[in-house]
C-alpha cells in the first residue's frame, strides 16, 4: 500500500508549490549566468540541484 495513500481532499497543494519555487530557482540560476561575468559552474551546480529537486517533488503534486 502507497504510504500516502490517503489524502485530504481539500489540503492545499504544497508540493506543487514546491516544485514551482524549484523551478524558479533553476530559471533564476540560468539567467545569472547568462547575464554576468562570474564563473558559470555555480550556477549550472544551482540548475542542476534546483531542477532535481523540482523532479523529486513533481510526482507528489
Amino acid at each position: 500500500m502507497k504510504e500516502n495513500a490517503y489524502e485530504m481532499p481539500w489540503r492545499t497543494n504544497y508540493e506543487a508549490m514546491a516544485a514551482a519555487g524549484w523551478l524558479v530557482g533553476a530559471t533564476g540560476a540560468i539567467a545569472a549566468e547568462m547575464l554576468t561575468e562570474l564563473p558559470p559552474e555555480p550556477f549550472w551546480w544551482m540548475t542542476g540541484i534546483s531542477s532535481g529537486m523540482a523532479l523529486y517533488r513533481l510526482p507528489e503534486a
